[in-house]
């Protein structure tokens, strides 16, 4: 079967929380918030996969998901 993919940019800076166990619940509920509003559009979340620049100094994480054509 043929897919077609998105690839969505992903990044997180939640307000200042006083424990790295909130920073870390209030990004993983925004990933679940984005899985689930592609999903409800025929997305198949794939996984997260990092992209790095030419430079090699800056990455960025992004969200892979596919459809069937």
């Amino acid at each position: 079967m043929a897919y077609t993919y998105k690839i969505v940019p992903f990044a997180i800076a939640p307000a200042q929380r006083t424990t790295r166990m909130e920073n870390l619940s209030v990004a993983a509920s925004e990933l679940e918030r984005i899985v689930n509003e592609w999903a409800a559009s025929g997305w198949e979340f794939m996984g997260v996969e990092q992209v790095q620049l030419a430079d090699f100094s800056t990455h960025y994480d992004v969200l892979v998901f596919r459809a069937p054509r």
